[in-house]
């Protein structure tokens, strides 16, 4: 034994000892209200610098072979944005023995971490010798080896003999190392077992209609979501293995539609039960009402047990993806239904096997159309089982009965008594301003862009106005100490990688030691110095002048004080490469720190208490110059209700996500239990002129592994919004082809779909891997139509690309108005679809008239006098079933929204500063507009046709579905009513192409290299 016990004790307490310092101790003071000198915990900014300690062992062949043991102690040093891992600078000092003698020395490396290897210089101290050091850095367990994002380390220098280390790194002062990802990157399923009922010979008759069963159940699923995907070695030879498929869907649906599909599905259903009830053969289209009643109650168990529990996790990656687990569950359900009712059914000793079998059958057919499903996409978090495979088309065909597959879906209710506005474009600004005046207690701003910088590399304006906000809400909350004792938690959210991207310390900085903070910037930006100076002296007046204030600091410190006065930032999702996934990018895989926390929502005094204190906005839209102007076409929606306290709730889980514990979280954030007079609130506001009774949801796609609620919502909307209904779905990264192969099958199925993206020239992100799948899935669409057009029309649906390609800005009123009256004269199928009341084109007129009569000429926050680019980045979508759509268009009511629509849009851009006073009244458009719809068109409360809007952060795009952080506001019924005009006159914005031709005109086609590339990161684009 070469090294003595006592050598190795140092080297290990030198590595080990000194790791405690990588985990924080928790104190008792978050658990303490504010006046009492408690603190609220926020995570701060990310360290610029990651320190960390460690030990390897390996062989030294330099001058003879001898082993080696280390302590080491290193810093690590990101370049660029650093969360992309492009680069970065390693500085590392070694020491310990070789063989029996000290050793050591220093390394400087600049590393690749996306790639997992650095290279540079070893100096050792023993040999006085500089040589080439190659390292590999291996995350083997998420979060780390032995936790605390410690990594594996492998060192390689080949001109000493081919001498290597293998090592273990342990982050230091890094309290969030290891515990801001999920520790599983995918989700278990029920595991299988044993539970099929005994095999049983079936009758010929009864196994050919178990045989169609299986059959149609797969078409029904290729129908609902065909595959359009297909790959190969060049864009032409992939597309025209799309274009065989696609005519072997045409063939079949010659013979069979979608609908006649599904009906004879659950026909042969019925007949196999009935068969095997009776004993009796049955022709095809033949069954009993024993056979009927329970195959309904065998659909429902599949529906509630199978379907429901499976597509509630798309967006997941399942650990051995199968249904045979959830299927146990099912026979369990149908063994009591029948052990129940077996009487009601007729069931004997002699048919009971049989019937088991046949459900058997049922759940083995859904497995295969999932083995099927996972075989042509590859990816188990891409497969869904349409639920036809349980509902007849008159079962989804209401209002109610979609709300309540969303619902069950997606594991939330929809409630009744909120508040809608629709916000649109810059407006946003102007509503997160006057929340943060607003706040009394809290307010949280959590959001993917704070802009430090805008494009040209200067201090972003709107950011130095919400800053300057910030600052006199402090100094009026201050003020108001004496008499209120308290000043709200204000807090910031925001993902470390757009933080770095948009040099967000620059504001952020000053927000979070306002007190203190001196800003520093450019001469020629001293006036913003000069008003941020003001507005810190006048906070810290009002701090001084408080008697209370001055009171509590006594008592507890000058810290509490800090800590009470500032905007609390937490910079989530921060650097840490001991997470890794390797499914998402083949071959390297892909660091978690590339997954981004995208939602967007500034919400104030939310609480269990009362339902209608505070209020939320959702959008899509930061806090930037680059989101307002003339060409920035954006939306949010303003919510106040019982639907906005799922906000709190999801708040309060990123910050345990994050390595908070249930004692940290900010006492504002906490749960609370509801009052016995929440639901009797809520009631009264119902029934009164400014809420309705119409549904309202939230739902969130959680950052990276976790539930993806938000995808299951949109997937149960584009696959079961009945036939003829109308969908509009616009978006600026239209390029995740599972929507598109819903939206797909939803024409197939008899919808008019209406698709819309941006011109290359219009697109807000147009780098080549999103533009690319964009025009790949528009091109496949328009194959697909050529090749399917007349059995979509013979459906009664429609499939229509529209490029978004404006020469107007977003606030030309005036304009949009022009634009689509020449929309509607040029495109005959688009005025054949808006079937519209004389009365609307008489309100047209007047809408023409108003503006001219006032001369109108629109101002934006950014102070441009001529029109920009538009850029599209709306994340709204609409959708009315077919009686709801020829109702509403047909109706003389229409007309008043659109002049009521056109007078508020002019009251909130007659001026352009971010002005409290002038803007705290003017909350979006919604609330009333229902309303008085409604009521004026004798429309009740049960009214059964279908609409939803949704709006919210989340793209058609891979990422927004499968990785990031998302949300969207579900609006189901007459609430949709509030995005209406907005999506009738978008229709005038775009480009209708036709041809390939046409779409290359306006979105060019990539091949070679690049296409390979955009394909290959598919599902991180």
């Amino acid at each position: 034994m070469f090294y003595t016990v006592k050598k190795i004790r140092a080297v290990l307490s030198f590595a080990f000892i000194l790791a405690a310092f990588s985990v924080t101790a928790v104190g008792s003071e978050y658990d303490i209200p504010q006046e009492q000198g408690g603190r609220t915990k926020s995570m701060g900014f990310p360290p610029r610098a990651d320190f960390y300690l460690g030990l390897s062992a390996g062989q030294y062949r330099g001058d003879g072979t001898a082993p080696v043991l280390y302590g080491k102690a290193g810093i690590y040093y990101g370049l660029f944005n650093p969360v992309s891992g492009a680069g970065a600078v390693i500085l590392e000092g070694y020491g310990g023995l070789r063989k029996d003698i000290s050793d050591g020395g220093i390394r400087a490396m600049m590393a690749v971490p996306v790639f997992k290897f650095a290279l540079g210089a070893d100096h050792n101290f023993r040999d006085s010798q500089t040589d080439f050091i190659m390292s590999f850095f291996l995350s083997l367990r998420r979060g780390g080896i032995v936790g605390h994002g410690s990594s594996m380390t492998i060192d390689w220098i080949p001109g000493r003999g081919n001498s290597f280390n293998i090592g273990l790194n342990i982050p230091i002062f890094a309290h969030y190392k290891g515990v801001t990802r999920p520790r599983r990157n995918y989700t278990v399923l029920p595991s299988p077992g044993s539970g099929k009922a005994e095999a049983v010979q079936a009758d010929t008759a009864v196994a050919e209609a178990l045989g169609n069963v299986k059959a149609l159940s797969w078409w029904v699923t290729e129908v609902t979501v065909p595959y359009i995907d297909h790959d190969a070695r060049t864009r032409e030879k992939a597309l025209e293995k799309f274009s065989s498929d696609m005519e072997e869907v045409s063939s079949l649906l010659d013979s069979l539609s979608a609908e006649e599909a599904v009906r004879i599905l659950h026909a042969e259903i019925e007949r196999a039960f009935s068969m095997a009830l009776s004993g009796e053969e049955l022709n095809e289209g033949e069954s009993s009402p024993a056979g009927r009643d329970i195959a309904f109650a065998a659909r429902e168990i599949v529906l509630e047990e199978v379907l429901l529990p499976y597509n509630a996790k798309l967006g997941m990656w399942k650990k051995k993806d199968t249904t045979e687990g959830l299927a146990m569950a099912a026979r369990e359900e149908f063994g009591k239904l029948t052990a129940v009712n077996g009487t009601v059914y007729g069931l004997t000793d002699q048919n009971r096997f049989a019937v088991r079998h046949t459900f058997d059958v049922i759940l083995e057919s859904i497995e295969t159309c999932r083995k099927q499903s996972k075989d042509l996409w590859g990816d188990s978090r891409l497969v869904w089982l349409p639920f036809q495979l349980a509902l007849l088309p008159e079962q989804h065909d209401e209002q109610a009965e979609i709300d309540l597959l969303i619902e069950r879906a997606v594991g939330v209710q929809f409630t009744v008594g909120n508040g809608i506005s629709y916000v649109i474009n810059e407006q946003f600004q102007k509503q997160f301003y006057r929340m943060v005046q607003e706040t009394e207690d809290y307010h949280v701003l959590w959001i993917h862009d704070f802009a430090g910088e805008d494009r040209h590399g200067d201090p972003d304006q709107i950011a130095f106005e919400q800053t300057c906000g910030y600052l006199k809400a402090l100094a009026d909350r201050a003020r108001e100490y004496d008499e209120t004792g308290k000043i709200p938690v204000y807090m910031i959210f925001l993902d470390q990688f757009y933080f770095e991207a948009n040099e967000g310390r620059l504001f952020l900085g000053l927000l979070e030691k306002p007190l203190d903070y001196s800003l520093d910037l450019p001469k020629e930006y001293r006036w913003m110095e000069d008003s941020i100076t003001v507005l810190q002296e006048e906070l810290r007046s009002a701090v001084g002048s408080s008697t209370l204030l001055s009171e509590r600091t006594g008592k507890f410190g000058k810290d509490w004080l800090r800590d009470l006065v500032k905007v609390h930032i937490n910079i989530t999702n921060p650097l840490d490469f001991s997470f890794w996934a390797r499914d998402i990018i083949p071959v390297i895989g892909i660091s978690d720190n590339l997954i981004r926390d995208h939602r967007k929502v500034s919400f104030h005094d939310i609480t269990e208490v009362d339902p209608y204190r505070g209020e939320a906005i959702y959008t899509g839209m930061g806090v930037g110059e680059h989101y307002t102007g003339s060409s920035w076409e954006d939306r949010a929606v303003l919510l106040t209700g019982p639907a906005a306290l799922g906000i709190k709730d999801e708040a309060r889980e990123l910050l345990l996500s994050q390595g908070f514990s249930e004692d940290e979280v900010p006492w504002p954030l906490r749960k609370l239990d509801k009052p016995a007079s929440y639901d009797s609130a809520v009631a009264a506001v119902v029934d009164s002129v400014h809420y309705s009774s119409w549904g309202v949801m939230q739902l969130h796609n959680r950052t990276g592994y976790q539930i993806k609620r938000a995808g299951v919502a949109k997937a149960v909307l584009y696959t079961m919004m009945p036939a003829r209904s109308v969908l509009k779905i616009p978006d600026s990264l239209w390029n995740s082809h599972l929507w598109g192969s819903m939206v797909l099958g939803a024409a197939i199925r008899g919808c008019r779909v209406l698709v819309i993206s941006p011109a290359l020239e219009d697109a807000p992100s147009a780098g080549f891997p999103q533009m690319s799948r964009a025009q790949e899935t528009w091109e496949r669409f328009l194959v697909a139509r050529d090749i399917l057009g007349k059995d979509i029309e013979a459906a009664g649906g429609m499939l229509r690309i529209g490029i978004y390609h404006p020469q107007i800005g977003v606030g030309n009123l005036v304009g949009r108005v022009h634009e689509l009256e020449a929309a509607l004269e040029e495109h005959a199928w688009l005025k054949e679809m808006h079937v519209f009341d004389q009365s609307f084109f008489d309100a047209v007129d007047r809408v023409k008239k108003m503006f001219e009569e006032k001369h109108f000429s629109p101002e934006y926050l950014d102070g441009a006098e001529t029109d920009g680019k538009p850029k599209l980045h709306l994340k709204a979508q609409f959708f009315a079933s077919a009686d709801a759509w020829d109702e509403v268009m047909g109706s003389p009511i229409l007309g008043e929204l659109l002049v009521h629509y056109f007078e508020r849009r002019f009251e909130q851009i007659e001026h352009s500063a971010i002005d409290y006073e002038a803007h705290s009244k003017h909350r979006g458009l919604g609330g009333l507009v229902q309303r008085k719809y409604v009521e004026e068109a004798g429309l009740a409360d049960d009214w059964k046709p279908v609409l939803y809007l949704t709006v919210g952060s989340q793209n058609m795009n891979n990422r927004s579905m499968l990785m990031d952080g998302e949300v969207i506001v579900v609006m189901s019924h007459f609430e949709a009513i509030a995005g209406l005009i907005d999506f009738l006159l978008i229709a005038g914005l775009c480009d209708w192409v036709d041809t390939r031709e046409d779409l290359e005109r306006l979105l060019p086609a990539y091949s070679g290299t690049k296409r390979k590339i955009a394909r290959t990161v598919r599902h991180a684009s």
